[in-house]
């Protein structure tokens, strides 16, 4: 981002931090980390708006996330450990709902079987 704006480049860049969204790819993680809630993609879509018609660089939904990260980092990483097990944190992507995911990665699975199989790189398939 520097380099370009030095450079007088006047291409933009932007990069959004969200917690999860309520999208398929979200479904059947959990949301019990405390100060954090399931964002709405409408929620995202509107921040990537924003940040793009205000040229911010770095946007952190919820907002207050930022300020979170912020305050981890100057801590001690012991601390910062004991915080993310205290807020539960590290529990969001420890165990998802299988049955929420299901239709998610059925979908990633047939997809990537797709990709391989257009590649020819589907198991047992001869190479030339």
């Amino acid at each position: 981002v520097d380099a370009l704006r030095h450079e007088g480049s006047r291409v933009g860049v932007s990069y959004v931090l969200p917690y999860i969204a309520d999208t398929e790819l979200g479904r059947g993680t959990t949301t019990v980390a405390r100060t954090f809630r399931v964002l709405r993609p409408e929620e995202i879509a509107d921040a990537i708006v924003a940040a793009v018609r205000d040229g911010t660089v770095d946007v952190w939904l919820p907002r207050h996330s930022r300020l979170v990260n912020r305050v981890a980092l100057l801590v001690p990483r012991p601390l910062r450990e004991a915080a993310t097990r205290v807020l539960k944190a590290d529990r969001v992507l420890a165990a998802p709902d299988a049955a929420a995911r299901r239709a998610y990665e059925d979908r990633v699975k047939t997809a990537s079987s797709l990709a391989r199989s257009s590649q020819g790189d589907e198991p047992g398939a001869s190479r030339s």
